[in-house]
């Protein structure tokens, strides 16, 4: 059997013509490589270049061998990148900050999952939390991406705007705003809505309650918006950002309504501009375009 580095660095010569620029290529000095041609010529017993002081040539021989040799040599560089990636996927992670929006995001969850469950060799780490932290944390390379609910339309940053979210209300079905229409920011004066603190987000804080505290509603702070508040304290409203189409009839007499005439809210998934990105950073980026062309559908 011949040696197939001598066939792959045969292939690189006749390629190029040239044993200069071919030793370039392969990385090794053109002395050597002249050597291992030889040594091939001599295996198979023929020459396989006409070589003279100005151009190198193949000889007919050397033309059949190099037909003859070159898928195999494509396909080894093809089985070279996979390995290489192969090796990436198993020594690389992908770290993604997502916002808490009160409620699981089911969309949101089933991106991550879809990716996990194709690439399998990638570890994702999802850090939830403060948006305005993940961005300070995306800067500083200890984020690979951010999925985020605030506007990045800053130069720093380059998104995908992904799906629409809305700012709903969970409250008792017997509670009189589960009756009106449509669920505007004035409906809630003088009522107490639970609401996560401002210190968390003061720009997304003002985003979403701001129409509302303007309108008399009473915002309550909460550790934590969760739909058993209503059972400690049945008059209040417990503020929710889930995925539109908002409303929903949910368990033990809890509905959940939106509140139109607000700010558009969207999530995007969010990196940095013109930076260099892992591979497993660029996989997921293009897997979310990807998504995001189709619509998301494969996401319900």
């Amino acid at each position: 059997m011949q040696d197939l580095r001598l066939l792959v660095q045969f292939s690189v010569v006749a390629g190029t013509l040239s044993f200069t620029e071919a030793a370039r290529n392969l990385g090794v000095a053109q002395p050597w490589l002249s050597a291992r041609i030889r040594k091939l010529e001599e295996q198979l017993g023929f020459a396989l270049f006409e070589r003279s002081t100005r151009r190198v040539e193949l000889t007919a021989e050397g033309r059949e061998l190099h037909r003859l040799v070159k898928p195999l040599v494509e396909l080894a560089g093809q089985v070279l990148q996979d390995v290489d990636a192969l090796r990436q996927d198993s020594t690389q992670c992908l770290r993604i900050g997502c916002p808490q929006l009160g409620e699981p995001d089911r969309q949101q969850a089933a991106l991550i999952a879809r990716f996990a469950a194709a690439h399998p060799r990638i570890s994702v780490e999802v850090q939830p939390g403060i948006t305005e932290t993940h961005f300070d944390l995306l800067r500083r390379g200890q984020l690979d991406l951010v999925l985020t609910i605030l506007p990045s339309e800053q130069e720093e940053w380059e998104s995908l705007r992904l799906y629409p979210l809305a700012l709903a209300v969970m409250m008792r079905e017997d509670d009189p705003l589960a009756r009106v229409q449509p669920l505007n920011p004035g409906a809630f004066h003088g009522r107490r809505i639970a609401a996560f603190s401002r210190h968390r987000s003061a720009e997304l804080y003002d985003m979403l309650y701001g129409p509302l505290i303007a309108a008399g509603a009473k915002p309550l702070t909460v550790p934590e918006l969760r739909r058993s508040l209503l059972r400690e304290t049945p008059d209040m409203i417990v503020s929710t950002i889930v995925p539109a189409p908002a409303g929903a009839t949910l368990r033990y007499g809890i509905v959940r309504r939106p509140v139109e005439d607000m700010p558009e809210i969207r999530l995007s998934l969010v990196r940095k501009r013109g930076a260099p990105h892992s591979r497993p950073s660029d996989l997921f980026w293009a897997f979310t375009a990807n998504a995001l062309e189709e619509g998301m559908t494969n996401l319900k």
